[in-house]
């Protein structure tokens, strides 16, 4: 059988975060839908790290005005680069299943699927407010900007309030030969940071902020999905 060590994948990813206005889906594949026309244009390889942009200094909420096209123009959503992050991206696949036993079988005679998570876990080096608030799962509208300097208020949000709902999109290296530039682009339309997180500001050591987030399927899109996993370049 042959095997290629180009299949052998090391690299962190660029991870990126998006708010989208109410109406972001625009067809039955949801989200994906223009990302994967993207994906299928041939010809120079696609820098899907590109898509995700800094928000300009000093703006409210996410750059409006940038020029970010994982929609092919078919919706709203603009992602912004976190910037630098530690110990790259981790994500958790966990089904559970329940069994049902026999009499007759000392194991379990068929297993069923009872229930489904999908995680995202990363680090953000950069500890800026923006970055803050996709932890905290606040709102933007928790930030203002005054003569005195920006802050992000400590919301303890209502009862039965729900987190607010991010784009998750990362890029890293997929397989491929020496020579090709591919890239593996992970997308997750609804991201929400529901885990504690904590953050330390110590004489030696860097100030990150750790977060996890729960992805939830997309009911909009053609069959709930968490979100899409495609090799482009």
């Amino acid at each position: 059988m042959a095997q290629s060590t180009n299949n052998i994948l090391v690299g962190a990813a660029n991870v990126a975060v998006g708010n989208y206005s109410s109406d972001y889906v625009a067809s039955s594949d949801g989200l994906w839908s223009s990302i994967k026309a993207e994906s299928t244009i041939t010809g120079t390889p696609k820098n899907f790290r590109n898509w995700s942009i800094f928000r300009a200094a000093g703006a409210s909420g996410y750059a409006a005005t940038a020029v970010v096209t994982p929609h092919g123009g078919t919706g709203t959503c603009t992602f912004r680069d976190v910037g630098l992050t530690q110990e790259g991206v981790e994500v958790q696949y966990q089904p559970d299943f329940g069994e049902v036993e026999v009499d007759q079988i000392l194991d379990a005679a068929k297993l069923f699927k009872q229930r489904m998570t999908v995680s995202v876990a990363t680090t953000f080096a950069e500890a800026t407010l923006d970055n803050l608030l996709a932890v905290w799962a606040q709102s933007d509208s928790t930030k203002t900007v005054e003569t005195v300097g920006t802050n992000v208020a400590l919301v303890p949000g209502e009862l039965g309030q729900a987190p607010a709902e991010k784009a998750l999109f990362f890029v890293g290296n997929a397989p491929g030969t020496a020579v090709t530039y591919k890239q593996r682009v992970y997308l997750a339309a609804r991201a929400l940071s529901v885990e504690s997180s904590t953050h330390s500001m110590k004489r030696s050591e860097a100030t990150v902020f750790p977060v996890t987030f729960r992805l939830l399927p997309d009911t909009a899109a053609s069959y709930s999905a968490y979100g899409r996993v495609v090799d482009v370049g």
